[in-house]
């Protein structure tokens, strides 16, 4: 990252150049792996609701839309 600084009295701004390497076999990997896992029964839901917790099937599915709309974007480059 390379970055260049400038002042101007009390202004101090700094332009920087960051580059992101995306690796889509790495998301689809992940995404497959999200979409093995089986829905909760409705009795597991509860369960962990009861003790104050989301079940983390639907932290993961969340993420499977992240990477399914990061994939969409990015694969038509």
């Amino acid at each position: 990252m390379s970055e260049k600084i400038t002042r101007d009295g009390d202004i101090i701004t700094i332009k920087s150049e960051v580059t992101k390497a995306i690796d889509l076999s790495e998301l689809r990997a992940e995404l497959a792996s999200y979409e093995q896992q089986v829905e909760p029964s409705d009795q597991e839901v509860l369960s962990w609701a009861k003790d104050g917790f989301v079940h983390p099937y639907y932290e993961d599915m969340r993420r499977a839309k992240e990477i399914r709309e990061e994939l969409e974007k990015w694969q038509s480059i």
